[in-house]
């Protein structure tokens, strides 16, 4: 059966319980909260043959690209390859880019789940692993832009908004854009006070701009992100 996730996203799924499970596991990986394989596990003792959730669990086995989990992720595709061609063909990409992922095809994964994000940019975990991908690879640019154009589709409605926030003030940091950066991620954390990107990417603004004192008052006051 079809439900939707939080941001209206189709889920090859066997009933609600399991899609909102789902989405708060993706919620604890984006914002790097609670116990996000816990949570997924949860989801997927409730069906099994999740399509996406598999394809998570591939992700977060492989996204520290630790070859010591490259099994557990290489695993989880293979435990719904049979039924894989019953999901969305969104779902079916993601299967696609978590793979080529695996095979450490980076800029193949990277260009994948950006043909997703160009269709659904409302997908937050294609998002994410498109943007962890641009900062493992190096790629500034794309860390920013990746984020910048999916931010045209959302506003402060779509849930999740500070997320994207937070991680496009990352990618201007990282393209020496303090002033934005600072601001975007400052916005980020006045929206939600555990918004890890946003705080970590206004600490990295007064780190390049050699203020530590504000630094350390900074991350003080906002240490629950």
């Amino acid at each position: 059966m079809v439900f939707t996730d939080r941001r209206g996203l189709a889920l090859t799924v066997s009933g609600s319980r399991a899609a909102a499970i789902f989405d708060q596991a993706v919620d604890e990986v984006v914002g790097f909260q609670g116990d996000p394989v816990a949570t997924l596990g949860r989801a997927l003792e409730i069906d099994d043959r999740f399509v996406l959730a598999h394809y998570l669990s591939a992700m977060m086995n492989i996204i520290g690209n630790a070859s010591s989990r490259l099994d557990e992720a290489k695993l989880s595709l293979e435990q719904v390859r049979q039924s894989a061609h019953l999901a969305t063909g969104r779902e079916q990409l993601h299967g696609v880019a978590v793979e080529a992922w695996c095979d450490l095809k980076l800029e193949r994964a990277s260009n994948l789940y950006q043909k997703i994000l160009s269709d659904y940019p409302y997908d937050l975990m294609a998002m994410f692993a498109g943007h962890w991908l641009d900062f493992y690879r190096g790629d500034a640019q794309s860390l920013r832009g990746r984020i910048a154009r999916a931010l045209r589709a959302w506003d402060e409605s779509v849930p999740g908004y500070h997320w994207l926030l937070g991680m496009y003030a990352f990618g201007l940091e990282e393209t020496g854009q303090y002033r934005q950066a600072e601001s975007c991620g400052r916005q980020a954390v006045e929206l939600d006070s555990g918004d890890a990107w946003g705080v970590h990417a206004v600490s990295h603004v007064m780190e390049m701009e050699g203020r530590p004192e504000e630094g350390v008052d900074w991350l003080e006051t906002t240490c629950s992100g």
